[in-house]
């Protein structure tokens, strides 16, 4: 029998490449084919078997390298040390690297496939977590090159973003310790730190002191709900990830933490306050909606 490969895009088929197999009555044979990863459309080669087999070894053994570093899980249960190392698999096989040097994690392939900055940069803390510091740091890097000139860094979700990515970088030395990593990232730690301030201060400008929403951002809150508002998660993000900077940074000797330390104390004082004034009672409890103003999140859900 004559055998095709074929790849469907779009509207057409293409024949990558023939071959012909002769099985005999209770035997069986196999075809093996190189086909490009990152052109589907490409022509594709046929491989020799043994080929094939040094190939699937070679990939075989990289990934026992690389699910055997770091944390490892052994229980009773056998399918629990499987799924974790299935997970961290499928995290690793949801970084694309695109033949420019910068990695791009994201929260699923085939579907999600952009970058969500909020999950990236919880993903890079992760890492830290189960002992893949090297790739944590090589994913942070990736990210700090989407931050804008002016200190902004959002992907597909929303201005909680830049808080994370500042909290993960910080993450990222307290577990490594690795001061030369920091230096390198300090200038996109300050750029971000200084975004939060200035906006923050824009925002207070405009601001009623005895408001509900005094001191907080008001910006798109997440990937769902893009429609500007006041978010606790928003401000909650920004400062602690401006702590955690200020308290990474002054390992450095950086001239910048007095004013960021001092910024973030000012804006968590805000939070705090803000949050006292948003309480509502509702059916005899005490609620604390998660957008400030409007309550919206709560009235989506009819409480």
């Amino acid at each position: 029998d004559v055998y095709k490969r074929q790849v469907q895009h779009k509207d057409q088929v293409q024949t990558l490449a023939t071959w012909q197999l002769v099985a005999q009555p209770l035997s069986q044979d196999s075809a093996c084919i190189k086909v490009p990863y990152t052109n589907m459309g490409a022509s594709a080669t046929p491989l020799d078997q043994s080929r094939f087999q040094r190939k699937l070894e070679h990939a075989a053994a990289s990934w026992r390298r690389l699910l055997n570093k770091g944390m490892r899980i052994s229980v009773p249960e056998t399918r629990i040390n499987h799924a974790y190392r299935a997970w961290l698999g499928f995290n690793f096989i949801n970084v694309d690297e695109r033949g420019d040097g910068v990695y791009r994690p994201h929260d699923g392939s085939g579907f999600y496939e952009h970058i969500y900055g909020y999950s990236a940069g919880l993903y890079c803390i992760a890492l830290d977590m189960y002992g893949y510091p090297d790739e944590a740091a090589q994913y942070l890097e990736s990210l700090a090159t989407f931050i804008t000139p002016e200190g902004l860094f959002t992907m597909n979700f929303g201005l909680p973003d830049t808080g994370v990515l500042l909290w993960a970088m910080a993450e990222h030395y307290q577990f490594t310790q690795d001061q030369p990593w920091l230096r390198r990232v300090a200038p996109d730690m300050i750029r971000m730190c200084r975004y939060v301030i200035r906006k923050r201060s824009e925002m207070i400008a405009q601001q009623d002191k005895d408001s509900i929403t005094y001191g907080l951002i008001k910006a798109r809150p997440y990937c769902d709900d893009p429609v500007p508002t006041y978010y606790y998660v928003t401000d909650a993000t920004l400062v602690v990830g401006m702590e955690a900077a200020a308290n990474a940074l002054k390992d450095i000797g950086s001239e910048e933490v007095p004013e960021i330390g001092r910024e973030a104390k000012h804006y968590r004082r805000d939070i705090l306050a803000s949050m006292d004034r948003a309480v509502i009672e509702h059916l005899g409890m005490d609620v604390l909606p998660l957008y400030a103003e409007t309550q919206g999140m709560l009235k989506k859900t009819h409480y």
